[in-house]
């Protein structure tokens, strides 16, 4: 069995601690991190590599411009075997990373998405179907998205695919 968790994390880099704490006290394999704040580069890869028990490797998406946001997986490395890493759109609402762990008996094809909350609903739902399509077409069986959508459940919204 893999555990595994998703964390807002809103600056990954300043909670070091406790999220090899919180990861340490969950017996987790897997954590996905939105809002990394990582910056591309050595930085980024310091910060998020100090949110790393002993045992444990990270993958990365920053975001392209701009401070903030930013998608990361922290796992444990002998729980993922392998990892193939698929390119993540830049035209989208949201940022995104696609892996497909390979596990020790099976294998997931993740996918951890953080939506800006000032976009446009409508945008995004255009944007994920297609995303949908393309990772259907690929990997059909044990996909797993996960991710901080920004998206209110009590709020009725209107879309049509586009």
């Amino acid at each position: 069995m893999i555990r595994g968790c998703l964390l807002n994390a809103n600056s990954a880099g300043n909670k070091s601690e406790e999220i090899k704490e919180y990861m340490f006290q969950n017996n987790l394999d897997l954590l996905a991190v939105t809002e990394t704040w990582a910056k591309p580069g050595r930085d980024g890869n310091y910060a998020l590599r100090a949110c790393c028990p002993p045992g444990f490797n990270f993958e990365h998406e920053p975001r392209p411009v701009g401070r903030g946001g930013g998608v990361a997986l922290i796992y444990k490395m002998s729980s993922v075997v392998h990892i193939n890493r698929y390119p993540s759109p830049r035209n989208f609402t949201f940022e995104s990373i696609n892996l497909q762990l390979y596990l020790r008996h099976q294998e997931i094809r993740l996918i951890v998405i953080y939506r800006p909350p000032s976009g446009s609903i409508p945008d995004f739902l255009d944007d994920f179907h297609r995303l949908l399509i393309t990772v259907v077409k690929q990997s059909p069986r044990n996909l797993l998205i996960v991710g901080d959508f920004n998206i209110h459940v009590d709020t009725t919204y209107t879309w049509t695919p586009g």
